[in-house]
């Protein structure tokens, strides 16, 4: 199972089976994987702790099957900060 995503910046949309927290040496980034194993930043964050809050939204739109304030959507969007 995964979920598709549209990354920060809007230019990429990705079927991840695989999101994770990266904390590479320039800040805290948001990474997912497709079936196809192809890496791709979802989005980058000021802190590590942002970074958690933004997973913990994507985990809560999974398990509510993507409906958020009474709407169904079918994409997560990645919020700018």
């Amino acid at each position: 199972m995964g979920v598709w995503v549209r990354t920060q910046d809007s230019k990429t949309l990705i079927y991840a089976v695989h999101i994770y927290v990266d904390q590479p040496v320039n800040g805290n980034q948001i990474c997912g994987i497709s079936g196809l194993d192809s890496f791709v930043v979802l989005g980058k964050y000021s802190s590590q702790e942002r970074a958690l809050q933004v997973l913990d939204g994507i985990q809560r739109f999974i398990a509510c099957n993507g409906e958020m304030n009474g709407c169904k959507f079918n994409v997560y969007v990645m919020p700018a900060e």
